[in-house]
């Protein structure tokens, strides 16, 4: 079982106590006269008296001592009695209740655990408390200085540390200002005043006559446009607010009519002629609606330039003829033909079929778009059409190339000769056995040489057919645009 704690003077122990395991009482689970401790604390705090079985307790419980009170079972609770009276009390198996202090019990005291009772623990001395205004002695009585609640009286001294009468204030100055005189405060304290109606004086001047300083004469102010008097008036040029008035002059110092301008001239350029602009203004216009007239002609006429008479080229596998029009060869947007006889240079082991095409169609077309050699017709020269086509551009003479493409089978298909280079990747130029290419794109030939593009170092370079001598023609090495 439990203990049951109570510390109390034994004369004021007025309990009927019955002791044993059940109870005395009956009363009601739930209702507002019960209370039921849910945690550990002082009797006399609501905090202890939570929800019990599901049901809010009454807002009363401890503070309300005339209910019954119940200690549950493993809550451990504290009271100080100290003379209060309480109800009906009933401690429960595992649970505590200590009380320090006098106490009334007007129910009964039911208890399911132990009982033990102790006398409150002996106050200290009471202490002198410090003050900064106050002198005060030590509490002294019967029951050492403290009181009790039989009636002891506790007694102390208590007395001020100053005078409560105020200080004599010292004389009154007269303060300093920079725009009054002041006189020093006279009256019958020192020049102060006082609650009983004392009066005190001091005389104020001002340092300087109120009246403003009377301003500097104007001046008249720089232009770079107009010219000024100096104000005039009653008050020195000055205005006032009686109403002085001030009179100055302005004028501009140049007449605002515009300076004449030069005379126009004439622009230069490479393709106009102009005349000289003329007009009542010196061939200028003006606002009021005045004309310049002046002439514009083309330096050149408009015409194209004639182009010199289309050549043939050579070639390794074609007899070219010259290019023959009424164009000197060339063609035209309107139609012109320009008519071109092809051959073979040596007779061909087989039948060849040779390809013609322009590289522009939108400038011209060809006709037939193959040929056909025979070892019969071989050295017979075949005509090629050209006819040129209206793009409705007006674009001037473009330069377009009519191909001619066959395939030939080698005599010997299965075997590869090396015709110029090392095998090493570089830009060497030299001999066949000493030059050097990186990568090789593009080959072009007009029959006496072949024409390759080097596309990693930007070169065009040319191979001589009949020696292998390698020449760069074109190229800095470096990809760039520049001409």
């Amino acid at each position: 079982m439990k203990t049951l704690l109570k510390i109390l003077k034994s004369k004021f122990f007025l309990v009927p106590l019955v002791l044993g395991v059940g109870s005395l009482f009956t009363v009601l689970l739930g209702t507002s006269d019960n209370c039921y401790t849910t945690a550990d604390g002082d009797l006399t705090s609501q905090s202890v008296y939570g929800q019990y079985q599901g049901t809010t307790q009454s807002s009363a419980c401890g503070t309300d001592l005339s209910l019954n009170y119940f200690i549950s079972q493993g809550t451990s609770i504290f009271w100080s009695g100290f003379g209060a009276t309480i109800g009906n009390v009933q401690v429960a198996n595992e649970s505590t209740l200590s009380i320090n202090g006098n106490a009334n019990f007007t129910g009964t005291l039911t208890n399911a655990g132990t009982l033990k009772v102790e006398p409150p623990v002996a106050p200290a001395t009471p202490t002198v408390p410090t003050s900064d205004l106050y002198n005060i002695s030590a509490p002294g009585g019967a029951s050492g200085g403290h009181t009790s609640e039989e009636g002891t009286t506790s007694t102390f001294t208590v007395k001020l540390k100053n005078s409560p009468a105020l200080a004599t204030p010292g004389d009154a100055t007269a303060p300093n200002s920079d725009f009054f005189n002041i006189s020093a405060p006279n009256s019958n304290v020192s020049g102060h005043t006082n609650e009983g109606g004392a009066a005190s004086t001091f005389t104020v001047k001002l340092k300087n006559s109120p009246a403003p300083a009377t301003p500097a004469t104007p001046t008249i102010p720089n232009s770079n446009f107009f010219t000024f008097t100096a104000p005039t008036s009653n008050f020195s040029g000055h205005t006032n607010e009686g109403g002085a008035a001030s009179t100055f002059t302005v004028k501009l110092k140049n007449s605002p009519t515009p300076a004449t301008p030069a005379t126009p001239t004439i622009p230069s350029s490479e393709f106009f002629t102009f005349t000289a602009p003329t007009s009542n203004a010196s061939g200028h216009t003006a606002e009021s609606g005045t004309t310049s007239t002046f002439t514009v002609k083309l330096k050149k006429s408009l015409e194209l330039e004639t182009p010199a008479n289309a050549a043939a080229p050579s070639s390794y596998f074609y007899d070219i003829g010259i290019p023959a029009s009424n164009l000197g060869g060339h063609t035209g947007e309107g139609g012109n033909v320009s008519t071109i006889s092809v051959a073979l240079k040596e007779e061909p082991e087989e039948n060849i079929t040779v390809d013609v095409s322009s590289s522009n169609t939108n400038e011209a077309t060809v006709n037939p778009a193959t040929l056909t050699f025979t070892k019969e017709n071989w050295e017979t020269p075949q005509a090629v059409a050209v006819t040129g086509v209206n793009d409705t551009d007006s674009d001037g003479h473009q330069i377009y190339r009519i191909k001619l493409r066959a395939d030939v089978l080698s005599p010997e298909p299965d075997e590869v000769t090396t015709f110029a280079g090392t095998g090493d990747q570089g830009n060497q130029d030299g001999s066949s056995d000493v030059a050097k290419f990186a990568t090789p794109n593009d080959i072009t030939s007009d029959g006496t040489n072949l024409y390759v593009t080097d596309r990693d170092y930007h070169l065009i370079r040319k191979v001589v057919i009949e020696s292998g001598e390698v020449t760069t023609i074109a190229g800095g090495g470096v990809g760039s645009n520049t001409n």
